[in-house]
């Protein structure tokens, strides 16, 4: 093992069957015949480089189809009258207050639609 990607994949690896172990660190050392010192040290280096997670924190790497039943009403609606005027009315609008605008927006007082 002269390279450090060497190094760090092997340690990776010795750190991974440590985390599946349950065993403590010196259970564990003691039976991979590994120097506790230099197992906490590659344990502490590959923690802090984000290269190791401890397998309770790994996403599994799957996806569950998720559906809303629920459907909302929009924020508003968009109108747009014949003559090019166009207006965001937002849900919850006075009914008789969007009549007198559209009438005002037509021109003449009268309904354009």
């Amino acid at each position: 093992m002269s390279s450090r990607l060497e190094k760090r994949t092997y340690w990776t690896e010795v750190v991974g069957r440590y985390d599946k172990s349950g065993q403590t660190q010196s259970a564990f050392c003691k039976s991979e015949n590994i120097n506790v010192r230099t197992f906490g040290y590659w344990l502490s280096q590959l923690k802090k480089k984000n290269t190791y997670a401890n397998a309770s924190s790994k996403v599994s790497g799957t996806f569950s189809r998720v559906s809303l039943n629920q459907q909302r009403e929009p924020a508003f609606y968009q109108a747009k009258l014949p003559n090019g005027i166009g207006c965001s009315i937002p849900t919850g609008f006075d009914s008789a207050e969007l009549i007198t605008l559209l009438e005002v927006g037509c021109g003449s007082g009268t309904m354009c639609f």
